[in-house]
């Protein structure tokens, strides 16, 4: 595998904005956790420029060893050494090893293929096999085998494109020794070519997919991209900054909700369904994986972003209102006119607002309706005492939010409030993977038997 999102890597070469081709300025660019740097001996803009900060949408470069690259999104400045020699320093958004574009309208492709870590193991098989043979008691034999993977294949027509697994093999050896290794990849090929904008939507609704079936932030480890399907088109390799926090060296298997294995049979419909459903449950999305991809968050706040999540969904799915379309507004209309006169402006337009979002369950009642709607293994398994959880959860949103000093003797802390937390993201996994169409008892069944969730239900 060459370059990924993880390393950090330089090249050197010469560079040009594309209306002046024949202006390059050598220097290096260099890709990091930091993020993409560009560090210019020399200056684009000649003497005029110093100490102004300039965008550039797009910047070409040529390196030494004979790799194109774009630079899309810079901006930084220039100044001048002692000696009087230019210099500038810019920082791009994205770096793209393979190809070069005039502009942005020209990012246009034709397929992304992602690897990502965890990958491997969710995909559960191993390509590569082993085995050998034992003489008194020392190895007399030893084999091995690369037998690539029956790639897997379907539809996704939410968003008119299809998809197809794949592998990468590569090996290397010397005298003492031999490496094997293999990367698996997730292509995306749309029915047209697409600007780039919308391969990275795909790209972060499929890593969030993968994060919630793993159980851990799912970042890109190497995103490739083709500008067509023919066999000698060159691949063009994409680097951007992901905030990544460090990842585990691996997942097994066991410690997943769900692995490919359990939904293979349906997974174009798995697929299809998780992209269909974005545009309704997008804010639970991004409240939900907002936790999941900020480990130091605190618990209180934990706690604040999965009920908001959990209102979220039971709003956009159950909607939970008082009274219907037709009723509310003749209602509203009486009750504002029940506002006594004299009111303080201010205080009055709070009430007009207080009524006008009167209609909507509480949070307390969207809870008891989702609990209800569990399964009664996933009932059994989530707490035998529904009010009290409900109410605690409920009374410390309250003080969190209101610091309301009625509810200040029931705030969860410590253990509880931990208890509590992954409680309500084993709820809202439930909520989303049973909307993906996932059978609730592999649910509980994956539930009960993860170990960083049994712990819970002892």
């Amino acid at each position: 595998m060459k370059h990924t999102l993880f390393d950090s890597f330089s090249y050197t070469g010469e560079w040009w904005l594309p209306e002046k081709p024949e202006d390059k300025v050598s220097g290096e660019v260099s890709f990091s956790e930091e993020g993409i740097k560009l560090k210019l001996v020399g200056s684009f803009y000649g003497p005029g420029g110093f100490g102004t900060m300039r965008k550039e949408d797009i910047i070409l470069g040529f390196t030494t060893d004979g790799k194109k690259i774009t630079l899309v999104d810079s901006f930084g400045g220039q100044s001048v050494s002692f000696p009087g020699m230019a210099a500038a320093n810019m920082t791009s958004n994205r770096l793209f090893i393979g190809e070069w574009f005039s502009s942005e309208d020209e990012l246009l492709f034709s397929s992304m293929s992602l690897n990502c870590p965890y990958l491997e193991e969710w995909l559960v098989v191993n390509p590569i096999t082993t085995g050998y043979d034992l003489e008194e008691q020392a190895i007399k034999e030893f084999r091995a085998k690369y037998a690539p993977l029956e790639p897997l294949e379907g539809r996704i027509e939410n968003i008119d494109a299809s998809f197809r697994t794949g592998c990468a093999f590569s090996t290397k050896s010397d005298a003492r020794m031999l490496s094997w290794e293999y990367a698996s990849f997730f292509k995306f090929i749309p029915d047209s070519i697409q600007p780039f904008s919308w391969h990275m939507d795909v790209y972060s609704d499929f890593t969030n997919l993968l994060t919630l079936f793993i159980g851990e932030p799912v970042y890109a480890r190497q995103v490739r991209l083709r500008k067509a399907e023919e066999p000698n088109d060159d691949i063009i390799d994409v680097f951007f900054r992901q905030g990544a926090e460090a990842t585990r060296e691996s997942v097994h298997p066991h410690d997943m909700l769900v692995t490919l294995p359990q939904i293979r049979d349906n997974l174009a419909d798995v697929l299809d369904a998780w992209f269909a459903k974005k545009e309704v449950l997008e804010p639970v999305y991004n409240l939900f994986f907002a936790v999941d991809y900020s480990p130091r968050m605190y618990l209180d706040v934990k706690l604040l972003f999965y009920a908001h999540a959990l209102e979220s969904f039971h709003r956009e799915v159950e909607k939970g209102y008082y009274y219907g379309e037709e009723e509310w507004p003749s209602v509203q209309d009486d009750l504002n006119s029940r506002i006594p006169n004299g009111l303080p402006e201010d205080f009055r337009a709070r009430l007009v607002s207080q009524i006008k979002y009167a209609n909507e369950y509480s949070l307390r009642k969207r809870l008891y309706e989702i609990y209800d709607s569990l399964g009664e293994d996933l009932k059994r398994l989530f707490t035998d005492e529904p009010e009290a959880f409900i109410e605690s959860v409920v009374k410390t949103r309250n003080y969190l939010v209101h610091h309301s000093p009625e509810d200040k003797a029931f705030v969860l802390r410590r253990r509880p409030l931990h208890v509590a937390v992954q409680k309500l993201k084993i709820l809202i996994i439930f909520l989303l993977l049973k909307e993906l169409g996932i059978d609730e008892s592999l649910i509980t069944t994956s539930v009960s038997n993860n170990r960083y969730y049994s712990d819970l239900f002892s």
